[in-house]
């Protein structure tokens, strides 16, 4: 109950961050993520950056409203605009 308690106290980002390292522990062969960057400050979002781009062997599938968010963490991106593909 205590350790529930304490993470019901995290902000929302520090929570995201929770999640992803907690996925990272088990070496997934796909990780899956919406909006990864959202309410996380400048400096953890690079952080985050990098603990994916550590993982190689890890295919990331994410989605983002900003390109630039996406930049380092995935190998090729697809945008969609009203549901078709627009570029990729």
């Amino acid at each position: 109950a205590l350790a529930s308690d304490r993470a019901r106290r995290l902000s929302q980002g520090q929570q995201r961050v929770v999640s992803l390292a907690l996925a990272l522990v088990h070496a997934p062969a796909l990780l899956v993520l919406d909006e990864p960057f959202t309410a996380l400050d400048g400096e953890t979002s690079d952080r985050v950056r990098d603990a994916l781009a550590r993982r190689p062997d890890t295919a990331v599938l994410a989605t983002a409203h900003r390109e630039a968010d996406l930049r380092g963490v995935t190998s090729a991106c697809v945008v969609l605009r009203d549901g078709v593909v627009a570029a990729s």
